[in-house]
């Protein structure tokens, strides 16, 4: 099975496909396409508490000292496109999957079983537009390294969908930190590098311009990380500018296609949709380069803000 690219990865939340299934008989009545792209920075604690709360009269329950349960059957269409089933039987299963879309940390297909639970609980109506209002609404989404985490784990990995990484596990996960993640890629020293493998895919870290240290999500401002789309290499025109690469008048600069789930400050007027969009693609240029002792700050124009930042860049490992 081919390998899939951050940006086909991202199509799984744009192009969500969501199974309305009858709460009887528990068969899938017909698959609705929805657009799950909201920046999801912390909890959606009353939202995942009225959604958990749903599931409660239907697991885990006791008649007199013995327990009693019904169980759920939940229908997704994988990221690697196939189908596939899951059965729970008690709350604290569904729990692994059906919360982390209200954290920002759900995979395409835990946000499949939350959405077409919700629906069966009655917390959303069974119409395509009941359950984008829902999605646009900012009750779940994604956080940056949400996305690169489920990216590199179950897109690019390949690892199930439903299972989650144990405690003692250290390899990338929607969880990881920034600084994490990171430490797991090959740092890039040079735009060079990139020429010569430009078919790999890299993550872009927003650094603290004065140190290069990588900012994480207790720094003030908070850091981010980025992914970019393997090849092929392209170039733009940027006019030169104190700091750049030098010349006069325009010179060509590399552009890598880059995935993010970011928040909604300043968003280009073309990536706009909602007021909650969050997972966007836009195109990045590398500007200059300065290498340090142990590292290299490069300076790119972020198209998703259109503001210029600095960042350190490592290549993922497989690709």
């Amino acid at each position: 099975m081919a390998t899939i690219t951050p940006l086909q990865y991202a199509k799984n939340y744009w192009d969500m496909q969501v199974p309305i299934v009858d709460d009887t008989t528990e068969k899938v009545k017909e698959w609705v396409t929805v657009r799950v792209d909201s920046y999801r920075l912390k909890a959606d604690e009353a939202a995942m508490n009225d959604f958990m709360s749903k599931a409660r009269p239907r697991l885990d329950q006791k008649d007199g000292r013995r327990r009693v349960s019904e169980s759920l059957t939940v229908f997704v269409k994988t990221s690697q496109g196939t189908d596939d089933t899951k059965t729970y039987a008690d709350r604290f299963a569904l729990a692994e999957n059906a919360k982390d879309p209200f954290y920002g940390k759900g995979c395409p297909e835990e946000v499949q079983v939350t959405l077409q639970l919700a629906i069966r609980f009655g917390v959303i109506q069974p119409t395509k537009e009941a359950i984008q209002a829902y999605c646009d609404t900012d009750h779940l989404g994604l956080d940056c390294n949400g996305f690169i985490g489920n990216y590199i784990r179950h897109g690019l990995q390949k690892a199930p969908w439903h299972v989650d990484p144990g405690k003692t596990d250290r390899s990338i996960q929607a969880n990881s930190a920034i600084n994490a993640i990171m430490a797991h890629c090959t740092p890039v020293s040079s735009v060079e590098e990139i020429v010569r493998a430009p078919n790999r895919s890299y993550v872009l870290a927003l650094v603290d311009t004065g140190t290069g240290r990588i900012r994480d999500y207790a720094d003030s401002p908070v850091g981010h990380i980025m992914i970019t789309e393997p090849g092929p290499i392209l170039y733009r025109p940027w006019q030169v500018w104190a700091g750049g690469f030098g010349g006069v008048g325009y010179n060509n600069v590399l552009a890598l296609r880059v995935v993010e789930a970011t928040g909604k400050h300043e968003m280009v007027s073309s990536l706009k949709r909602s007021g909650f969009e969050g997972l966007v693609s836009s195109e990045y240029l590398i500007l200059a380069e300065d290498k340090r002792r142990h590292f290299t700050i490069f300076t790119v124009h972020r198209g998703s803000k259109a503001k210029t930042v600095q960042v350190r860049i490592a290549a993922v490992p497989g690709t």
